[in-house]
């Protein structure tokens, strides 16, 4: 596996790295408290099935550029951003697994991120994402219309104090603590399933929008 922790070193270029054999990028940047910023364009892996913690606590990071991350394996980024305090947008749009299941606290405590584009899930499965938005005080909106998750994942959302947008038109469960330390005004996507459990919870202000 790639190592490159480093507490000096300040940006990394992998754009023609050849990662067509790696299959765990798990922890790589883990603590490079003074990296600010990693090309990581065109970076294609497609035997890549693991990321954990490979960007966690990268305080000082401030962008990731994945244009054309091509991962079709790509199963787990628990943690992968956790504590990324400066990063303010990820785009993970470019990635496309049918095997991605597993996010849990993958933005948690990233307080400035405003911006998400998560990944395309060609074939619709469980995503466990317990903590994945956890304490994104100046996150906005968010999109899982694409994944889904059970009654397992809980406090996904829990302290994001500017989030207003929610659309989890797709999950078949609620999620625990769905509403703590939400705005008092915003808009939720909700199956009518979901929204039976949850009716008693809503804020009051809180627009809804129910998908059959």
């Amino acid at each position: 596996m790639l190592l490159v922790y480093n507490k000096n070193l300040k940006t990394v270029d992998l754009s023609n790295f050849y990662s067509e054999t790696l299959d765990d990028f798990s922890a790589v940047f883990c603590y490079s408290n003074s990296l600010t910023f990693i090309n990581l364009t065109n970076f294609n892996a497609p035997k890549l099935w693991e990321m954990i913690h490979t960007f966690r606590n990268c305080s000082s990071l401030i962008s990731i550029d994945f244009t054309n991350f091509r991962a079709p394996k790509l199963n787990t980024l628990q943690s992968a951003f956790q504590d990324c305090i400066s990063l303010k947008s990820v785009n993970l749009s470019s990635i496309e697994s049918n095997d991605f299941r597993q996010m849990a606290d993958i933005f948690n405590g990233c307080y400035l991120i405003e911006f998400l584009y998560l990944p395309k899930i060609t074939i619709k499965k469980e995503v466990y994402m317990s903590n994945a938005f956890r304490k994104c005080y100046s996150l906005k909106s968010i999109d899982l219309s694409n994944m889904y998750s059970s009654y397992k994942s809980d406090q996904i959302f829990e302290e994001c104090t500017n989030l207003t947008y929610i659309d989890i038109s797709s999950f078949e469960f609620a999620p625990k603590n769905l509403f703590t330390n939400l705005p008092p005004k915003g808009e939720i996507k909700i199956s009518k399933k979901v929204y039976k459990d949850v009716i008693d919870l809503i804020p009051e202000d809180w627009t809804i929008i129910l998908i059959k």
